[in-house]
């Protein structure tokens, strides 16, 4: 089953990503800056999975030839996981932008490490990120 994101969600205490079929299947605690995969049953889907800021390395958002969106994480030993894909780039990015800044302010160390954009087309990617 494809991991098809809903819609991004902000509330005081974290940040969500809730997919079609799972609600708040990512979450980040702001308090703490966990990062909590909860993805429901399927392959390529983690459940009760934790990372932590120092193990985060940051997010991509890139363009498929479809014209839709693959947002995933990056975390551990250059591991990356797909989190969803989506229409809604600009929602994405803002969504992507914040949880970084969470997670990053939450860090033990300096880490350089950053949001990803990739795209068929650069000035898109470049529009998006605007």
């Amino acid at each position: 089953m494809s991991k098809t994101i809903q819609g991004f969600r902000e509330k005081d205490y974290g940040m969500f990503i809730d997919l079609t079929d799972a609600m708040s299947s990512v979450s980040i605690d702001r308090k703490t800056g966990n990062l909590v995969l909860q993805e429901g049953a399927g392959s390529d889907r983690f459940n009760g999975a934790l990372i932590t800021p120092d193990f985060c390395h940051g997010f991509t958002l890139s363009a498929t030839p479809d014209g839709r969106w693959v947002v995933a994480v990056r975390f551990g030993d250059q591991k990356s996981h797909i989190l969803g894909t989506t229409d809604d780039a600009a929602g994405a990015l803002q969504w992507l932008k914040k949880a970084w800044d969470v997670i990053r302010s939450k860090q033990s160390t300096e880490q350089s490490t950053e949001i990803i954009f990739a795209s068929a087309s650069t000035k898109e990617a470049a529009r998006v990120a605007a």
